[in-house]
Order: C-alpha cells, then sequence, then structure tokens
C-alpha cells in the first residue's frame, strides 16, 4: 500500500512477486503497480485480468494507469488488443473482454475495436461483443444488430449492453429502431426497460411513436421506462393523461412528469388543465401527488384563461388541505409554476405562520422572481429553526440576486450548521448564475470543519475566478492528500478554474496524482476531468431508507455532479429538488456521518 504512491522503476520487480499471490497481497500489489512504469508492470497487470481473485484489482490499477494521460490509455489498449490477440482459448478472450466492458464504464476503450471484432470472427461469444459494444466504434452496429436477432438470450442481452455502449459515445440513430422492435417481445423485463432506454437517447422522427407504443405492449418495467424517455421527447400530453389512473404509482409519477415536460415544451389544451383541477378537488380517490406534478408545468405554459386560473385554485386548496405530503407536493407545484399569482397567494398565507408553514412557502417560493418573495427569504435567514433557515438559503440561492448574496454576507459570521453548509451553497448557486458575490463571506465560511461547507465554498470560488482567498486556503491548500474526499473534488474544480503561469505545474501534478489515485475511483474522475460543466438538468430525488420507505424531514446532503452540495431538509414526502442543477451523477449523504475537517 505504502508503494502506491511511488511509482519508481525500483520497486517495480518487488511488486510483481508480490502480485502472483491470490489474496490480499497479490491485490495490493496490483494497486501498486498502477503507478510503476515500465512495460513489465503493464504486461502482469494484463495477465491479472484473467485471475478470478484478483481480477478486478487489475482492472481498477488499469483504469488508473489509462486516466493518467491519452499516452498511457493507449499503451493499456495496445497491450489489451495484443493479449486478446494472443489468447489460445474462448475462456480468457472473455475474461479480457470481461474486463474491457466495465473498463469502459468508467474511460474510454476506443481503439480495442479491432481486436474485438477479428475475436467475435473466430467465435467470441456475448462479452465480447458487449466490449465491442462499449468502444463506442461505428462498425460495431451491424454485428450487435445481427446478435439482436438471436435465439441465444445470452447474445441478446449482450447485444442491449453493447447498444447501450455505443450510445453512451453517440447518440443512435434510426437504423435501431425496428431490430428492437422484432427483439422486443422475446426480451424479459429488465431487458425491454433497457430497449426502451436505449430508443429514448435515439435521435429519430419515429423513436416517440416506438416509445408511444411500448405504454402498452410492454411490461411494467417497460411502461415505466417508456414513460421517462418521453421526457425528453415531448409527446402530447392527452395521449399520457389516462397513465394518471395507473394502478402503479411509479407509473403514474413518470406520466406526470412526462406531462410537465410536454408543457414546457408546449402549452396542454385547456381541457386538459381544466380536466386535471377538477380531478384535483374531486373526493373520488386519485393521485393527487402525481396530478400535481403535471400541474406545475402546466400553468406556467399556459394562456390566462379559465383554465388556468382553475389549476391555480385547485393547487392553493391542496395546499391548505391539512395533509402535510399533499401540501408539500403543492408546494413544489407552485415552485415549478414560475407563477407570480401563486406566490403571491403563499406569501399572503404565510404572514405570522408556525415555522412548518414558513418552511413550505419557502421551498414553494424557489421559482418566483418577485422581490417580495426575496425579501421574504431574507426575513427567515436568521430563523432559529433549522430546518427554516436552510430552506431560506436554499430558495436564495435560486432566486436572490446581488442584494440577496450581501445579505447572505451578514448572516454568515457565527452560522451553525446545517445553516452554514446551505449558506455556502447558495453563494456557490448565486455565482453559477452569474450573480455578484463578494469574497468575505466565502472567507468566513471556509473556516468551518464541514466538508460540505468547505466543499461549496469551492466551488463558489471556482466560479468566481478566486484564486485564493483572503487570510484563508487556496485551491491547493485543500487539494493535497488528507483532505475528506468530498473537499478534495470541489477544490479539484478551483484549482483548475483558477491556474495561472505560477501555479500550473503544481496544480497539474496534484491534479494527476489524485487522478491515478486507485482509492478514491469517485474522486479520481473528477481531478481526471476537473472542468466546471455549464449544462444542467433537473434534480429530484426521494429519501428512502432501508426497507424502501421515504423519509419525510430529514437532513441530507445531495451532493451534485460539480461536486457542490445542498445541505437541506426533506419535505413530508421524503423529496428534495433543483430545478435547474448540473448535469451529471447525483447522490444523497447522510450529512451527520461525514468526516469533520482538521
Amino acid at each position: 500500500r505504502a508503494l502506491t504512491l511511488v511509482g519508481a522503476s525500483t520497486t517495480t520487480a518487488a511488486l510483481i512477486r508480490a502480485s502472483a499471490d491470490e489474496d490480499r497481497e497479490g491485490r495490493a500489489a496490483l494497486a501498486a503497480l498502477a503507478r510503476a512504469p515500465g512495460a513489465a508492470a503493464l504486461d502482469t497487470l494484463i495477465a491479472a485480468l484473467v485471475r478470478p481473485s484478483v481480477g478486478r484489482s487489475a482492472e481498477d490499477a488499469l483504469e488508473t494507469r489509462m486516466r493518467t494521460d491519452e499516452a498511457s490509455r493507449r499503451e493499456v489498449i495496445t497491450a489489451l488488443a495484443r493479449a486478446i490477440d494472443e489468447s489460445p482459448g474462448a475462456d480468457r478472450v472473455a475474461r479480457l473482454a470481461g474486463s474491457a466492458a466495465r473498463l469502459a464504464l468508467r474511460v474510454s476503450t476506443a481503439g480495442l475495436e479491432h481486436a474485438l471484432a477479428s475475436a467475435l470472427v473466430r467465435g467470441g461469444g456475448a462479452a465480447v461483443l458487449e466490449a465491442l459494444g462499449r468502444t463506442g466504434a461505428e462498425e460495431a452496429l451491424v454485428p450487435i444488430l445481427d446478435a439482436l436477432a438471436s435465439d441465444s438470450p445470452s447474445s441478446r442481452s449482450a447485444a442491449l449492453a453493447g447498444l447501450e455502449g455505443l450510445a453512451a459515445v453517440h447518440a443512435p440513430d434510426g437504423r435501431i429502431l425496428d431490430p428492437l422492435g422484432v427483439a422486443f417481445p422475446r426480451l424479459d423485463p429488465d431487458e425491454q426497460a433497457r430497449a426502451v432506454a436505449i430508443v429514448g437517447m435515439a435521435r429519430a422522427e419515429r423513436a416517440s411513436d416506438w416509445l408511444m407504443a411500448r405504454l402498452d405492449d410492454g411490461s411494467r418495467a417497460a411502461r415505466v421506462a417508456a414513460l421517462r424517455a418521453l421526457h425528453d421527447h415531448t409527446p402530447r400530453a392527452d395521449r399520457l393523461v389516462r397513465f394518471l389512473e395507473d394502478p402503479d404509482a411509479e407509473v403514474r409519477s413518470r406520466a406526470a412528469l412526462a406531462i410537465g415536460a410536454s408543457a414546457a415544451a408546449a402549452p396542454v389544451d385547456d381541457a386538459i388543465t381544466a380536466q386535471l383541477a377538477t380531478w384535483l378537488g374531486e373526493d373520488a380517490p386519485r393521485d393527487r401527488r402525481a396530478i400535481l406534478l403535471a400541474l406545475g408545468p402546466i400553468v406556467r405554459s399556459a394562456p390566462e384563461g379559465a383554465a388556468r386560473e382553475a389549476a391555480r385554485t385547485s393547487i392553493l386548496a391542496a395546499l391548505e388541505a391539512g395533509d402535510a405530503e399533499l401540501a408539500d407536493a403543492a408546494a413544489l407545484a407552485i415552485a415549478t409554476s414560475h407563477d407570480a399569482p401563486l406566490a403571491r397567494a403563499v406569501l399572503a398565507r404565510s404572514e405570522g405562520a408556525g415555522p412548518v408553514t414558513v418552511a413550505r412557502a419557502l421551498r414553494a417560493l424557489a421559482g418566483s422572481d418577485l422581490d417580495e418573495a426575496r425579501a421574504f427569504c431574507v426575513a427567515h435567514l436568521a430563523s432559529l429553526d433549522p430546518v427554516v433557515a436552510s430552506a431560506a438559503y436554499a430558495t436564495l440561492g435560486e432566486i436572490g440576486g446581488a442584494a440577496e448574496a450581501l445579505a447572505i454576507a451578514e448572516h454568515v459570521e457565527g452560522l451553525r450548521f446545517p445553516a452554514s453548509a446551505a449558506a455556502a451553497f447558495a453563494l456557490a448557486r448565486m455565482a453559477r448564475r452569474d450573480v455578484p458575490v463578494p469574497a468575505a463571506p466565502l472567507s468566513t465560511l471556509a473556516a468551518s470543519h464541514d466538508p460540505y461547507v468547505r466543499a461549496n465554498v469551492a466551488l463558489a470560488a471556482a466560479r468566481l475566478g478566486l484564486a485564493e482567498l483572503a487570510a484563508g486556503p487556496t485551491a491547493i491548500d485543500w487539494l493535497g492528500v488528507g483532505t475528506p474526499p468530498i473537499v478534495r473534488a470541489a477544490a479539484a474544480r478551483w484549482a483548475f478554474a483558477t491556474r495561472d503561469a505560477a501555479s500550473l505545474a503544481r496544480i497539474d501534478a496534484l491534479l494527476a496524482a489524485c487522478a491515478a489515485d486507485p482509492s478514491q475511483p469517485t474522486l479520481a474522475r473528477i481531478c481526471g476531468a476537473p472542468a466546471l460543466d455549464e449544462t444542467a438538468e433537473p434534480a429530484d430525488l426521494v429519501a428512502i431508507d432501508a426497507a424502501g420507505r421515504p423519509m419525510p424531514g430529514r437532513l441530507v446532503a445531495l451532493r451534485l455532479a460539480d461536486a457542490s452540495a445542498l445541505v437541506t431538509y426533506t419535505d413530508a414526502c421524503g423529496r428534495v429538488r433543483l430545478e435547474s442543477a448540473p448535469a451529471g451523477p447525483l447522490s444523497l449523504d447522510a450529512p451527520e456521518s461525514a468526516v469533520i475537517v482538521p
């Protein structure tokens, strides 16, 4: 383990000898060889891929080498291709191909396609087909589609994996629709859902119709996947309303989100808006939370008139119904509606209210552009109730401007967790929206011992282009070994965004070392690609316990793809939502288990 950080040729021979062990010593030696120079180390790692006891450790080490730089990636691909070409047996080829397929989930395997195609011709099985698809090579499509028509279930499953790999590199086109349609009835439910997700990524005129057909002839899993995929294909809302009465709760929820996406693309027919408003107010048993999910975006795009007003009335009635889950669902609908009359109604109903009502109102105002909404948030920054204070900061992150950034600056001195983390996140969100954020509150918050606070400070500094904070840390200080991964990931973004001629070499060296660290794969990926990405998508999660039950009112940290973290409380449905989050993977943490920063 100590030698993993050395990377010197003098240690290679000893590590190669130790790697022959089939237990912990062998796995540790392979991890160390990730940084060892020379062909002998690389050949040892490739040979270890076919050893079941240590193969995954060898894969992790190869991923680390591939992430070092493009030359190292090509070197690994060349060695792996040679091993596939020279392997004498089908079982050995299958093991190497399986490793290649798993590597392709984390790093590009482009360049391996010729060796895999040759192995396929020689009789390579499903593992070879899957790995071939995940190279992303255009020439992989024809053999994959051929395998999709196979009578072998394993070949069909591998073909789906190959298509998923291709789709991860570039959006598929209409050539996949007919073969997937023919194979669809022979796929099991999970495979049907995978097929639907692949078509959801296609940029083809018939993709929407193909997906709509799966709503009636597919499994439950396929129906859910189709509704999820239709979110990006904006089908007509009138074709989806019937699914709001489906017996399956997830189908109803996904249908509501797809209707909302349709409304964002074009106003929904007034008759549908009026129908949903009526359903919401009726005594008949209906999924009112799903209806509210659809009504928020519908109100946002609907023209003024009786239908829009009926929708407003029904949403406000749900807000006051006395059911906490329904009321929080109504607050979410108001936030997604961006509707000024609804926001003013919320403000009027919140005067002198208790903390539960105030926190709900703050969440409902997250889509408002009213000065009085911003003033309401500022008025609750100093609340002694952590749920209220956290919600006030989070909402200002979405709607606050320069004046509100200054208001936050006045409250950060002595601010306690979790409000301190919410304040730091609000400043980072404002910086992402190009709001002028003062540096002083970031310097104050940087003294916090909480990793989420520091991560948000680092992201804010990165967005603002601040190379260092007054009387405080620099990105290099937080990027070094020994800092919690939560902070190091954000510091990697900060260091990369603010590097200059004086710090370039040192920062590049630190990022390279971080990217080559096999002990922290997620952190290594951020260090390997530290540039800030401006693409955005909604972040909508429900916190659940080990038994799959929602956790209402739970303090959580929603970690976003840019390494920032929203520390807040879930609503009565266990939900956390951001309308425009950095695109990429999301995760929920339990903040109370975080390691305190020295």
